[in-house]
């Protein structure tokens, strides 16, 4: 059933034998617009997954990780500029 893909199948999602890393390092030599872009992204792919699946936990766990990662910058700000976008609506 779709209902119960779980999280490690966003495209963003990074799945070893280590374990899943639900917020992966963006490719070296972006620019900030690139970093942006790929953040607000992540974030549309995210609250596309919460809604479909009414499971709300699932951005709490992504912003778990992209806080445990230690960066804030181009991409997390995308991030959460376009999670509070979609807030608005």
């Amino acid at each position: 059933m779709e209902n119960e893909r779980p999280i490690r199948t966003l495209s963003f999602v990074e799945s070893s034998d280590a374990g899943v890393n639900l917020w992966p390092a963006a490719p070296q030599g972006e620019t900030y617009t690139e970093l942006n872009d790929r953040g607000r992204a992540r974030a549309d792919e995210t609250i596309g997954y919460v809604r479909d699946r009414a499971a709300p936990m699932a951005l709490g766990y992504v912003t778990e990780a992209m806080i445990g990662a230690g960066k804030y910058g181009a991409m997390e700000i995308g991030f959460c500029s376009q999670v509070a976008l979609h807030a608005s609506r």
